[in-house]
């Protein structure tokens, strides 16, 4: 029983002995670097430009589509469906005009698998993650037939880019800029 105690209080004694040593040493150290001074560094970057769609941020090698302004007033388009629903391997379910139920399928994905899709409108999300199926519908009504500039439409899952949720595609409509004075 003797011999237990004799190594605690040696293993006691050794330990206080180390802690002593390290604070000499880090006290060494700090005096020896007391007269070093640091060069000055000097951090420049190029201006950031502001990048108009999807397409400039990032290179993607996938299958893309894109329609512009003058290609979507040669088709009868009455809501904003309309100007995407003839797209290729794009399929948008609406019953009748103002279906609040417009759900998209794109490129082997159905029409239950609706979280799967997104929509942007110049970057501001129309989709909902968290429904799908009938109720899992973007707000198509945020924005008008009449103010959309080009739609661009990528085709696959792209989860560094958008959220996890792009795995059937991504539909970005790009709003035109408006001119300077009143549109009335």
């Amino acid at each position: 029983m003797n011999f237990g105690k004799t190594i605690t209080v040696g293993a006691l004694v050794g330990f206080a002995a180390l802690c002593l040593i390290s604070i000499d040493l880090a006290n060494a150290e700090e005096e020896k670097n007391e007269g070093a001074a640091l060069q000055e560094i000097i951090i420049e970057a190029p201006k950031a430009e502001l990048k108009d769609t999807f397409e400039d941020f990032m290179p993607l090698p996938t299958a893309k589509f894109k329609v512009k302004k003058e290609e979507i007033e040669t088709i009868n388009v009455v809501t904003v469906e309309d100007a995407v629903r003839y797209l290729p391997s794009m399929e948008i379910r609406r019953r009748y005009i103002g279906d609040p139920n417009g759900v998209i399928s794109m490129r082997g994905n159905g029409n239950f698998q609706t979280a799967r899709h997104m929509l942007f409108v110049d970057g501001f999300p129309l989709h909902s993650m968290l429904r799908t199926r009938w109720n899992g519908a973007p707000q198509w009504n945020f924005v008008a037939p009449d103010e959309i500039g080009s739609i661009n439409v990528t085709f696959g899952p792209f989860s560094p880019k958008h959220s996890g949720n792009a795995m059937g595609g991504v539909i970005d409509i790009v709003t035109r800029q408006q001119k300077s004075g009143s549109q009335f």
